[in-house]
């Protein structure tokens, strides 16, 4: 059977069956959309397609059906154990890596791993900087660790030390770390019964751990940054991804804590992340 016949089957979801074809017959989704017509589909890869552009048809996120989600360039392995890495994200890691070269150095954690795409991504491009880091991640929930571990073996990024923790409460992490990394669940605990059918059942699919930050969406967020003082270096920095209406709640608790902010936007121009150092005090 040619490619194309079964393209056409779901021709209003072309972009679609161009990923899934392409992670089917493992050929470029170029090649996939030049060739359509010459590429011969055996009857067991057709079976595949079908099967999972029904399951993609039924509700389930593309990143799920296909077992993978491309950040920052790297292909991620992704399950049902971990949230699906957002493109807004990339701008966290970004600033990141930009921040890391002008560093000295240290300890660099990503609190609440994931897949583990933020402390990947930051690891592989480590090697263009002239300091030694040493890197960790941790998340609360074993099988999101077994994910990140896994991408962590595939990407060759073998020497970041994993570990479950609730925040910092693993003793056997460092003590200080010059650069903190949290992209923590910040949405509202009824905020999927709120949104329409459309929006609320993707979200469904994915952990309530890694979306529900608590009655009002940053519990989480604050017990971390309450634990900034005592766990960033003197010189560190912590960068942090809120929710589209936070940023105003989140700086005023920085505040309390004697903590200074940078605020960044997001394509969109909505303070998104937060760059969070110690207040230097003037004698």
């Amino acid at each position: 059977m040619l490619l194309e016949k079964i393209l056409n089957k779901y021709d209003r979801d072309k972009n679609v069956m161009w990923e899934i074809a392409e992670e089917c017959l493992n050929l470029s989704k170029e090649r996939i959309i030049a060739f359509s017509k010459e590429i011969t589909v055996s009857p067991q890869q057709a079976k595949k397609i079908d099967k999972i552009f029904l399951k993609y048809h039924q509700g389930t996120p593309l990143a799920y059906c296909l077992k993978r989600k491309y950040f920052l360039g790297y292909k991620f392995y992704v399950n049902n154990n971990t949230l699906i890495p957002r493109p807004e994200t990339e701008i966290l890691v970004n600033e990141a890596i930009a921040l890391m070269k002008n560093m000295k150095g240290g300890n660099i954690i990503d609190i609440g791993t994931g897949c583990g795409n933020i402390i990947i991504s930051l690891y592989k491009q480590s090697g263009t900087t002239k300091t030694k880091n040493y890197f960790f991640a941790v998340d609360k929930s074993k099988k999101a660790l077994k994910v990140a571990m896994r991408n962590a073996s595939r990407l060759n990024a073998k020497k970041i030390n994993f570990s479950q923790s609730d925040l910092f409460s693993n003793k056997k992490l460092p003590k200080k770390f010059e650069m903190i990394l949290a992209n923590l669940p910040y949405l509202e605990k009824n905020y999927l019964k709120n949104l329409p059918a459309n929006l609320s059942k993707p979200l469904s699919y994915e952990p309530a751990m890694a979306l529900s930050g608590g009655k009002k969406g940053s519990e989480l967020i604050s017990r971390l940054i309450k634990k900034l003082k005592e766990k960033i270096s003197a010189k560190g920095i912590c960068l942090i991804e809120l929710g589209d209406n936070q940023a105003q709640q989140i700086i005023k608790i920085c505040t309390f804590e004697d903590l200074d902010t940078k605020q960044i936007k997001d394509l969109n121009g909505f303070t998104r992340f937060l760059e969070i150092k110690k207040r230097i005090h003037q004698v």
